[in-house]
């Protein structure tokens, strides 16, 4: 018998640090080898990440039930529509707050 090292512990990874770890492969092109070692996962597993991202978008993560992720799916213009929304309603957030500033500025003077 050969020697056969040991395997890494089966650590549970949550949904928000697979999508992170998949847009550090694609946005920052950090090497899955490199970030398999830093998060202490196989690489195997973060290339199954990134095809998963690629195939089926960060939604593919956040579904909790294994048996069906049919319901998770959403197409790529539907999910360009909510990145949209989100935007907007940020800007918007943020526009209110600066008229909160404003309006207590005005009161103080």
């Amino acid at each position: 018998m050969g020697y056969r090292p040991r395997r890494k512990p089966n650590n549970y990874t949550s949904s928000e640090y697979k999508i992170k770890a998949v847009e550090r492969v694609l946005k920052e092109r950090i090497s899955t080898k490199q970030l398999a070692e830093e998060m202490n996962v196989s690489q195997t597993s973060i290339q199954q990440w990134v095809k998963q991202y690629k195939d089926f978008g960060p939604t593919f993560f956040l579904n909790k039930d294994t048996k069906d992720r049919s319901m998770t799916f959403v197409d790529a213009d539907e999910l360009k529509r909510l990145q949209a929304i989100e935007i907007a309603f940020e800007e918007q957030r943020i526009q209110v707050e600066i008229l909160k500033k404003f309006q207590t500025f005005l009161k103080q003077k």
